[in-house]
């Protein structure tokens, strides 16, 4: 019951933020407005609304989870309300864990809102219920419900701008992790190890970019997404404990 009620509270910091509203309306102009954009791509119209519309909730909803882990961590924190939270019977981890939940139901509902929009977007230009972006779309909230964790844990000891820099940069090298690890088989013995080391630390985000095989009508197999679903909880769960660790050894004045 601690943890729902942390959850809760979190989920209302993060809806309340203005920066979730701004970015769930300029995300939903981007995808509405798609088919214009794209209105001279000569048969590769749908294509791109399609490629347009799963970036556009990628960036929507891990913009909001960072912002969201940085408010109600990190300015609980700062704005020493946190005291009041862990003078109540609630745990450190109880207290990770709920933030977290929150964080992610928040985005949660970003997900479902610009989906059924996406869905709205396409029934218009295809003149069918395109069902089949909903694995991709699944997949990317697994992501940012992976990228979540690690920006609780940051969040824990530093503040808005290094969470988002050092999230976007594991972003960026989840992505290219299958071209580094191969990379670095080509080196010496040490730089081999060092590409080991880095791979199984830092998540491989390319297991959740099937938009590619959406985009030109490849199914993505169900026991893939399985698969991915439980590397992301796996990771998900290494992550929260990291953030947990990293929260129990920070001294709160």
């Amino acid at each position: 019951m601690r943890i729902i009620a942390v959850a809760k509270n979190a989920y209302k910091q993060s809806a309340r933020q203005p920066i979730f509203y701004i970015l769930l309306v300029t995300s939903l102009a981007l995808i509405l407005g798609s088919p214009y954009v794209v209105f001279f791509a000569f048969g590769e119209e749908i294509k791109m609304i399609k490629d347009m519309g799963f970036a556009t909730i990628t960036i929507c909803c891990l913009l909001i989870a960072l912002l969201s882990a940085s408010n109600v961590i990190a300015e609980e924190m700062d704005k020493k309300t946190i005291m009041t939270i862990l003078s109540k019977p609630v745990a450190r981890g109880e207290f990770i864990l709920g933030k977290f939940l929150g964080i992610i139901y928040s985005t949660l509902l970003a997900t479902i809102v610009l989906t059924l929009i996406f869905l709205l977007t396409l029934w218009q230009v295809e003149k069918r219920l395109d069902l089949a972006i909903l694995p991709t779309l699944f997949l990317i909230y697994i992501q940012v419900m992976v990228l979540t964790a690690i920006s609780v844990g940051v969040s824990t000891r530093a503040g808005l701008v290094l969470n988002i820099v050092l999230c976007s940069f594991i972003f960026v090298l989840g992505h290219l992790s299958n071209y580094l690890i191969k990379f670095f088989q080509d080196k010496g013995l040490l730089i081999r190890l060092a590409g080991k080391i880095f791979y199984t630390a830092v998540p491989n985000l390319e297991n959740f970019n099937v938009s590619g095989a959406t985009v030109v009508g490849t199914p993505i197999p169900v026991d893939y997404l399985m698969r991915s679903l439980l590397y992301g909880i796996i990771y998900t769960t290494i992550a929260l404990a990291g953030a947990m660790l990293l929260f129990q050894g920070r001294e709160i004045r």
